[in-house]
């Protein structure tokens, strides 16, 4: 039997009936009722999450767990709760997070409210034979506050095992639930927060036989959406990847315009590729600026040690100048120019395909245009590849290297 069990309690059971059922068969002890709360932090693309962990902040401690698991992994003293990876103390719990972080910030996905009593099941000699703990959480420190859940945990006592057996089935047929619930889950559910609901990544089902345009404008507005998220934190400069996300997104769909081809009159082709490289170009400096800030500790190490001061004041101007970028970049999001290409651009995507001739690819089935391209591309490698030796120059290896990044994008 597992030696600390976890029981759900049945709706309107609540800790006043508890003892007072508990109370007809034992002689009990209350403890002292304890309040805590409790943080949960992933980051805006559920990393931890999608790698099953679970980051709290509780009092003046972290705590790293398994999601499908209650026991702590690593444990962690803090004065204050860290933002991104480096501003973790040097730990285990540091570094197991490092590679999964990586240059994303924590952010705050709910707060928990617990409220705990402690209760000891006493034997007629008055020695303590059982332990149980009853817990209620909620998403607001209002007493009155609907619940998200209660429990009741039962702890074992050495030397009395029969009294946890007991007890433990007097709760089975009390209509208590032997429970694995986690209440990650259901405190973002009571937030409506999804796990894994955010990711850059395409991850689109398209039917085989879809018209070509109609499948490549599905693919577009998931872009366009990654963009419109992505704008929204860009502007609070939570951190670089909000940025990346959003250029990557807008790359894409410039690859897309650019490489699928014939499905949409070539005038309207060419001007949104305009209009998508204006974007991009909007927020070059400003990336530029972050992927140098963000590498300053590699910089710095690769100096010798007497030297590694001396470029802080080149560090410094750089963080000047990414203050003016990304207000310039805050600015131009924020234009009438850029919300003109966007509502342009989402307007295009939701009208209804119709046939062209300027657009003869527009009716071909999605799978053969696909196969069409990738055939091209493949060709392209092989072809370039076979023209590669030992000292081929760095050219004719960037040009392979295009051909490969292009048949995977298509």
């Amino acid at each position: 039997m597992d030696p600390n069990l976890k029981f759900k309690l049945p709706d309107g059971y609540d800790q006043k009936r508890l003892k007072h059922d508990l109370s007809e068969t034992n002689t009990i002890c209350q403890e002292r009722a304890e309040e805590y709360s409790f943080v949960i932090f992933d980051t805006f693309d559920w990393r931890l999450y999608n790698s099953s962990y679970c980051l709290y902040a509780s009092k003046n401690s972290l705590f790293l767990r398994k999601l499908d698991r209650t026991d702590t992994i690593h444990h962690l003293v803090i004065k204050a709760s860290p933002l991104f990876i480096w501003d973790f103390p040097d730990s285990r719990l540091k570094e197991s997070l490092e590679s999964i972080l990586k240059a994303r910030a924590l952010i705050k996905l709910a707060k928990v409210y617990v409220r705990s009593t402690r209760f000891r099941i006493l034997n007629p000699y008055e020695k303590t034979v059982a332990r149980l703990v009853y817990e209620e959480f909620r998403i607001s420190h209002k007493k009155d506050a609907p619940m998200l859940a209660a429990y009741v945990w039962l702890n074992p006592v050495r030397g009395y095992p029969k009294y946890f057996r007991k007890l433990a089935q007097q709760f089975d047929t009390s209509g208590f639930k032997a429970s694995k619930d986690d209440i990650y889950f259901q405190a973002l559910a009571a937030l409506d927060k999804r796990p894994g609901s955010y990711s850059a990544k395409i991850n689109i089902s398209l039917n085989s036989q879809m018209r070509a345009d109609e499948a490549t404008k599905i693919i577009l507005r998931f872009l366009l959406q990654i963009m419109k998220t992505n704008m929204t934190y860009i502007k609070r400069d939570i951190d670089s990847e909000f940025l990346h996300d959003f250029r990557v997104a807008i790359r894409r769909t410039r690859s897309a315009l650019g490489q699928i081809k014939n499905i949409f009159p070539p005038e309207t082709t060419d001007r949104f590729k305009k209009n998508f490289a204006h974007l991009g170009k909007l927020s070059s400096e400003l990336r530029d600026l972050d992927v140098y800030l963000l590498k300053e500790e590699a910089y710095r190490t690769m100096l010798p040690e007497a030297l590694q001061d001396d470029i802080d004041p080149l560090f410094a101007h750089l963080r000047k100048k990414r203050k003016k970028a990304f207000k310039d970049v805050k600015r131009g999001l924020s234009s009438r120019a850029v919300n003109r290409i966007l509502l342009g651009w989402e307007s295009f995507l939701e009208k209804d395909q119709t046939d062209s001739q300027e657009a003869p690819n527009a009716t071909v089935p999605i799978i053969i245009l696909a196969r069409r391209r990738i055939l091209k591309k493949y060709r392209n490698i092989v072809k370039t590849s076979c023209k590669i030796f030992q000292n081929t120059d760095d050219k004719a290896i960037h040009v392979l290297r295009i051909n490969a990044k292009n048949c995977v994008i298509c």
